[in-house]
């Protein structure tokens, strides 16, 4: 999954929401950035704090002015066999002044 954040400006909220798992499973979260949609590297500091066996909301906030390439995208590590995951990108619209 990635978002263009061309027509985006200022921050962007991303929320990981993990369900229950099954048991013996973990997932670890984090984003990456790419100018190209093509050659993809993490974003400083952009990690979610690797969830086993609970359900829980997390968030991370990123400056897209100074961190954030044109493409954003979600990427996990999944240990086991399935975790249910929903990720949330939020961002403010570039004004058209």
């Amino acid at each position: 999954m990635f978002v263009d954040t061309l027509g985006l400006d200022g921050g962007i909220a991303v929320f990981q929401n993990v369900g229950l798992p099954t048991a013996g499973v973990s997932l670890a979260g984090k984003l990456q950035h790419s100018d190209d949609n093509a050659t993809w590297v993490d974003i400083p500091g952009a990690t979610f704090t690797p969830v086993t066996m609970t359900a829980v909301a997390q968030v991370i906030q990123i400056d897209k002015t100074n961190v954030v390439k044109r493409y954003v995208a979600y990427a996990a590590t999944v240990s086991g066999t399935s975790y249910p995951v929903a990720v949330t990108l939020i961002g403010s619209k570039k004004s058209e002044a």
